[in-house]
């Protein structure tokens, strides 16, 4: 007789789940690798002075840090070994705020009923919606279940949904809103360590720190010395389904 299979249970070999990041984001400088971009070029454009204006703004850490959160759903691979695999969908908002002078309503173009002069009397907070598809691999640091040490690196494409954002026009010295100058499609660099709690639970939680870093640039016109989204925080991942 063969032996009866009742009681078997098939097991699922993914993982489902939601994820909650927070923590800060800002504009951040390229990655340079031997070489340095040059944005003298731009700024002798700039007309009336413009160019004296715009390497002020580029030097004197005009942006400053603001929010940043995430949530969305996860299908994580459950092998049982060291190396595991995710593919996520989240939206993100990254914030940070700079300084400008007063509003003027003046129209500048369809996008934007007025613009902020050059200036310090108020602190604008720039926001970016985008949808983001990370595909991860997690390694386990340590040995042993009781409390796993995992280790994320991955890469994630992301969509912009909307933004805020002030564009600086050098050649005007002002800021104003313009959403064609921002570029649609963004390719960030996701790492992150966190730790596994409860793995005896049905539904163990993970917690622990993340960095991302967009490697796309945030600008297509007027660029400036920071023109990629930076964040890091915490993250939490809570199984919805699980082995």
């Amino acid at each position: 007789n063969k032996p009866s299979q009742l009681g078997k249970k098939k097991k699922n070999k993914w993982d489902f789940g939601v994820t909650l990041n927070t923590g800060f984001s800002n504009r951040a400088s390229e990655l340079s690798f031997g070489g340095q971009k040059n944005y003298s070029s731009a700024a002798s454009l700039a007309i009336g002075g413009g160019g004296a204006q715009l390497a002020s703004y580029n030097g004197n850490g005009n942006s400053k840090p603001g929010l940043y959160w995430e949530t969305g759903a996860y299908i994580q691979s459950n092998s049982k070994k060291k190396t595991n695999v995710s593919f996520g969908l989240s939206v993100s908002s990254f914030t940070h705020r700079q300084q400008t002078g007063i509003f003027r309503d003046s129209s500048i173009n369809a996008d934007a009923s007025g613009y902020y002069s050059y200036g310090n009397s108020l602190l604008y907070s720039n926001r970016y919606f985008y949808l983001q598809i990370p595909v991860m691999v997690h390694w386990q640091l340590n040995k042993g279940n009781k409390f796993p040490l995992i280790w994320q690196n991955g890469l994630s494409p992301s969509f912009l949904l909307g933004s805020n954002a002030l564009i600086y026009n050098y050649s005007r010295n002002i800021f104003y809103r313009d959403k064609s100058s921002l570029g649609k499609v963004q390719l960030a660099f996701r790492s992150g360590l966190y730790g596994r709690f409860g793995v005896a639970s049905k539904r163990p939680a993970s917690a622990g720190i993340f960095l991302n870093y967009n490697f796309s640039g945030l600008q297509k016109t007027y660029q400036y010395d920071k023109n990629h989204l930076l964040s890091f925080g915490m993250q939490v991942m809570m199984p919805l389904k699980k082995n």
